[in-house]
């Protein structure tokens, strides 16, 4: 008696993973690089797969964020700065240039002292160096 089976590949159609598992492909469980794996079968036309979208979305600010440093962190700093050349020391008064360091504004958390900053600074920072007896300029 002659057994008509069908072929395993065959049987295995719309199956996703035709006997290995899910990871036996080169690219693991993702289906593919890129659009592969993106075809006309089963899983294409589930609605979970809908929403699957290739390629670039938004678009880039025009506004970089500010990058700030607090008054504390600053006096914490401070002789790395002044080895790097960033700020400079003439007598009692610092001087902090902001735009040779990675900070663009300084922010008012902690102690002020006498220091001129060049560059950028809150409300609440400029009045407490003001305080005591520094500048933003």
């Amino acid at each position: 008696m002659v057994v008509r089976k069908r072929k395993k590949n065959t049987r295995q159609r719309a199956g996703r993973f035709h006997g290995w598992g899910a990871e036996h492909r080169g690219s693991g469980k993702r289906g593919g690089k890129g659009n592969a794996g993106s075809g006309k079968r089963a899983q294409s036309k589930k609605p979970s797969n809908r929403e699957r979208v290739f390629g670039k979305h938004g678009f880039t600010s025009l506004h970089q964020k500010e990058n700030a440093i607090n008054l504390d962190e600053l006096h914490r700093h401070l002789p790395a700065m002044l080895e790097q050349g960033s700020a400079t020391k003439q007598g009692t008064i610092i001087t902090v240039d902001l735009a040779k360091t990675p900070y663009t504004k300084v922010l008012s958390r902690g102690e002020a002292s006498k220091m001129v900053i060049k560059g950028k600074a809150s409300a609440k920072a400029k009045e407490k160096l003001e305080r005591a007896g520094g500048s933003v300029q």
